[in-house]
């Protein structure tokens, strides 16, 4: 990878944990907090393939962990294990559609979250399991696979690398 690839993955992870953080904490859908770091660290894996997935979903998790009152690495943990199973998916797959990024966004999105709860209950987080567990899934799942083309697109923009000209192939 170039360097403008390097920068490129920091200004688009800072500025999600901006947006997470900042302008979107206070904006709930039922009641639950939308999720874009686990989005973008989907969509890194999707477009980047396993290796980059990982990484970016670690770093993107460990942005998040920086923020919150949890034990240090959970969630770096669970995107970290999200990115990679998104990139390895991805290039397992032979036929391409439309709708199968979309997809796997929103069920990559429900399990990642529910790994982050089962992570969470094994560290001793016992509030992490409520009885709004599943409105939670629901909604983060669903607004992640609407608002999931964007961050494809954006994360292809990372990954392209225009000494080489061509996007990363993904093995």
């Amino acid at each position: 990878m170039t360097a403008s690839v390097y920068a490129r993955s920091a200004v688009v992870l800072l500025s999600v944990l901006v947006l997470q953080r900042g302008l979107l904490s206070d904006a709930r859908i039922a009641g639950v907090a939308l999720d874009l770091l686990l989005l973008v660290s989907l969509a890194a894996g999707l477009t980047g393939g396993p290796d980059r997935g990982a990484a970016f979903g670690f770093a993107a998790g460990l942005g998040m962990d920086l923020l919150l009152q949890g034990p240090l690495g959970l969630t770096a943990l669970a995107f970290c294990l999200a990115g990679y199973v998104a990139g390895r998916y991805e290039g397992s797959t032979v036929r391409a559609s439309r709708w199968r990024p979309v997809i796997t966004v929103g069920v990559g999105s429900a399990a990642t979250y529910g790994l982050y709860v089962v992570l969470g209950w094994v560290f001793g987080q016992r509030s992490m399991l409520s009885d709004r567990l599943w409105v939670i899934v629901l909604v983060v799942s669903l607004v992640n696979a609407i608002i999931s083309p964007l961050a494809l697109r954006v994360m292809r923009w990372v990954w392209h690398d225009p000494v080489v000209g061509r996007y990363p192939a993904i093995r």
